[in-house]
């Protein structure tokens, strides 16, 4: 099956709260480099972002998920006054 990246994070558990977020939704999320993130420092610091990939025909879906939690994230920042 063929998959694209989707997103790259700079830490494993950023990238595995936005796994758990678009499988928990149905998608099939594949992370790849996470057994590298505990080498930051010893390997240029790219090397060791994780990455999230997806089918091509998840990533809109995948898109909209992500948007509307940073929406809902955005409301939950404003305050009442």
């Amino acid at each position: 099956m063929k998959r694209v990246r989707f997103s790259v994070h700079r830490t494993a558990g950023e990238a595995r709260l936005r796994e758990g977020l678009l499988s928990g939704s149905g998608l099939s999320v594949e992370v790849r480099g996470e057994a590298l993130a505990p080498l930051g420092g010893e390997i240029p610091t790219t090397e060791t972002w994780v990455e999230l990939w997806l089918p091509p025909e998840e990533v809109a879906r995948a898109e909209e998920l992500l948007a509307e939690v940073e929406e809902d994230g955005e409301k939950a920042k404003r305050t009442v006054t």
